[in-house]
């Protein structure tokens, strides 16, 4: 009964997406209506909203969502733990590949990528009896189908936790460690727990998977957002969707001298398609950050 209601809800909610999709690849402008890529932006994110929704509606279940993310990693270990491991590693292709050689002539294929940028991932709600602030671990990783495996956007072990406040609700990312490649779907894992006092006390804050179906027609780049909401929590994952793109790597070093005291500093980044749009790679206050032995301060 449940696969059934599963399978009416992903008809269902594929007409309307179909809806929402096309209407965002024509743009049009009236009086009630943004233009160009603000009104991308918002049809894609009511269809990411609407996915968030009919999953929750039509499941009727207590967690939807976690239930899905257990069924992905079961089918990920049938259908590839043979080829490309366990379902815990990383990512196989490193960044920086062709900076210091170029590409052989093996690597016939190298050309222009579609890819996804991470701008943010935020708790935008909190439910049951959670109360903030929260002392937040666990994962968040893309995968794509260059190697299946994990590329992580954040991660905190138990004993490096990031305390979470209402008016910061948002994880401080440190990758992914390569580009997100966009090959039909690209999936965002999500396993995230809240510290209690004994391991016995620790919460399932969010445990899901967010799938990314671009249907290759995109022309231009957007930004967009999806929503999902657990029993614990609701989560909301910025990114944008950049076509023909390249992968860049952007390293911040100290090469001498002292810093002044007091000293406070912002670093972001931004892509010519979407420049409204900002990467914070790392914000300090009063010289507060990790530098590396060999003077690479350590970007979140």
């Amino acid at each position: 009964m449940a696969e059934m209601r599963e399978e009416t809800a992903r008809a269902e909610e594929s007409g309307r997406l179909k809806t929402l999709h096309e209407e965002a690849a024509h743009p049009r402008s009236n009086s009630d209506m943004e233009p160009g890529a603000g009104y991308l932006r918002r049809k894609t994110t009511e269809a990411g909203e609407m996915r968030g929704r009919t999953a929750v509606e039509a499941a009727g279940e207590e967690d939807y969502e976690a239930d899905m993310a257990a069924k992905f990693r079961h089918r990920w270990e049938e259908r590839w733990s043979g080829y490309f491991g366990s379902f815990e590693d990383t990512a196989l292709i490193p960044p920086m590949r062709f900076t210091d050689e170029p590409p052989g002539p093996r690597d016939f294929a190298c050309s222009y990528m579609h890819t996804l940028n991470v701008f943010s991932i935020k708790l935008a709600e909190l439910h049951r009896d959670l109360a903030w602030p929260l002392h937040v671990f666990g994962i968040v990783a893309a995968r794509d189908t260059l190697d299946h495996n994990r590329n992580i956007i954040f991660h905190r072990t138990k004993d490096n936790w990031q305390i979470i406040h209402q008016e910061d609700p948002y994880l401080e990312l440190t990758g992914p460690i390569r580009g997100i490649v966009v090959i039909d779907p690209v999936k965002f894992e999500v396993v995230l727990k809240v510290k209690g006092s004994t391991e016995s006390e620790d919460k399932d804050l969010s445990f899901l998977v967010v799938r990314y179906f671009s249907g290759g027609s995109e022309s231009r780049s957007l930004v967009i957002n999806k929503i999902r909401t657990n029993k614990l929590s609701t989560l909301e994952l910025t990114f944008s969707h950049i076509v023909r793109s390249v992968e860049a790597t952007i390293s911040v070093r100290v090469i001498g001298g002292p810093w002044s005291d007091g000293f406070r500093g912002v670093f972001t980044a931004t892509t010519s398609s979407i420049n409204h749009m900002k990467f914070l790679l790392l914000s300090f206050r009063n010289c507060k950050f990790l530098v590396k032995s060999d003077g690479m301060i350590l970007l979140s």
